[in-house]
């Protein structure tokens, strides 16, 4: 009866792990997929010329990167294209901010 508890304890145990593992997959997986989806809306969105939706969707972008590890390329590469919107809508400064943001800190991007 003792090894049946402890196997069913172990097998409890295993699969918690397994679970965790999984979710914490598709959690990485849906803010990737998320982060991607902005960053294609806020193209489109600047490719029409609305810069200010994608400035706003470029923004909510790099919020997402927030979860990204450290030095993720897609931290920089959405700084470079939020920079480039600010350069379009000529707020030359924060434009500068952001490419320097993304290109001169290779710990962030």
């Amino acid at each position: 009866m003792l090894n049946s508890l402890v196997s069913s304890r172990r097998f409890v145990i295993c699969v918690a792990i397994v679970l965790l593992a999984v979710a914490g997959r598709t959690f990485a997986a849906d803010v990737a997929s998320e982060w991607q989806n902005d960053l294609v809306a806020a193209l489109r969105a600047n490719s029409a010329g609305d810069t200010e939706t994608a400035e706003q969707i470029f923004l909510k972008a790099l919020k997402e990167t927030d979860k990204f590890p450290p030095g993720d390329a897609r931290i920089g590469t959405t700084w470079n294209f939020l920079g480039l919107v600010f350069k379009t809508e000529q707020k030359y400064p924060r434009g500068r901010e952001g490419v320097r943001e993304g290109a001169a800190d290779p710990a962030k991007g």
